[in-house]
């Protein structure tokens, strides 16, 4: 039998039991109930059920954060309720809120019109951005440079990378960016919606977490929304204690839905891959 790191993609997608959760039946139901009886007020082992609030934890989202972190190559994941509350949440966590820091987020551009909007409109910081250059490397050193030297600036603490970015699709070169931000203790974010863990897995090339609007590809079946970040799981328990707080978490049964889609997730991915390779050689004899 093959062990868990033996397994391929599609066989992690499909097998990524938690056998405490539940019984073993071959779809884990819907727990759609708003709290969980509790026979002891100690702490669960990680044998026991030991889900209290649905807001907190339940074990659909539980299974579907299991499978995630297994695809990505993640330690830890948690699941929201669309894609732009995984972002939202994940930079209100991981920013150093200081009432004095100027110019703290570095974003490539172009980016998701909603992903624009949050940075621009609603965050106490200000953005600057990354366009697409020859010479954005260079840029982005820059960038990093004059933040340093700004008088009552932060250095900068975020870079976040849309890749491939909707709806352009512009590509950025993970691994280059994430050396240059982590030579200066700046913290890599990427939304990779487009590309999906299928296609590009970020941790693996230097981002410390990343995102998907699991509505897409992910689900694959048009019933839901939902979003996710994987990462560290120092990272992701604080992205969890303000995903508690401020609510915003994925019901039960979205996330039921969304482990279902995945269960094909591969093999439709096969598919969309090779029907664009089909139309990127038709366009390209225009």
């Amino acid at each position: 039998m093959a062990t868990k790191e033996q397994r391929g993609f599609s066989t992690r997608a499909l097998h990524t039991p938690i056998p405490y959760l539940y019984p073993k039946t071959h779809i884990m139901p819907p727990f759609s109930t708003s709290t969980y009886c509790m026979e002891s007020l100690d702490t669960p082992t990680d044998q026991e059920f030991s889900f209290k609030y649905p807001r907190i934890a339940h074990p659909n989202g539980e299974l579907l954060e299991h499978t995630l972190a297994s695809l990505e190559g993640g330690q830890a994941a948690a699941v929201t309720a669309d894609g732009m509350r995984a972002i939202s949440v994940t930079l209100m966590a991981m920013l150093r809120w200081n009432e004095n820091a100027q110019g703290t987020i570095v974003s490539t551009a172009p980016l998701y019109s909603h992903t624009y909007s949050l940075l621009t409109r609603y965050l106490r910081k200000r953005c600057m951005f990354l366009h697409e250059s020859p010479h954005y490397r260079e840029d982005f050193q820059q960038i990093i440079k004059e933040s340093e030297m700004e008088l009552y600036a932060a250095p900068v603490e975020i870079l976040f990378i849309e890749t491939p970015a909707n709806p352009t699709l512009t590509i950025w070169d993970i691994k280059a960016l994430a050396e240059i931000a982590h030579a200066h203790n700046i913290l890599v974010i990427v939304d990779s919606t487009f590309a999906t863990p299928y296609n590009q897995r970020p941790l693996e090339l230097g981002a410390d977490l990343v995102i998907h609007s699991l509505t897409k590809y992910i689900c694959g079946n048009g019933t839901t929304l939902g979003g996710a970040v994987i990462g560290s799981r120092e990272h992701i328990k604080s992205i969890k204690e303000r995903l508690q707080i401020e609510g915003g978490h994925l019901n039960p049964y979205a996330a039921w839905l969304i482990q279902i889609g995945s269960q094909t997730f591969g093999v439709r991915m096969q598919e969309h891959n090779k029907n664009a390779m089909v139309l990127a050689r038709f366009l390209n004899k225009k």
